[in-house]
């Protein structure tokens, strides 16, 4: 699996993370824009390990 995938997950799930003062007035729309794009990563890469696990033992 590419690496940039996990660093991008991470990435967003520690911006999503931030302490408030840290972030901008958006940061509530700007927080659920980044843990939907962490979860959309998450299951995108366990979407294609299971694809590839299936494909590999048929």
């Amino acid at each position: 699996m590419p690496a940039w995938i996990f660093s991008c997950e991470f990435s967003f799930l520690g911006w999503a993370t931030r302490r408030p003062e840290e972030v901008s007035r958006f940061a509530p729309t700007l927080r659920l824009v980044a843990l939907s794009l962490a979860v959309l990563l998450s299951l995108i890469l366990w979407a294609f390990i299971i694809v590839g696990i299936v494909w590999l033992f048929s």
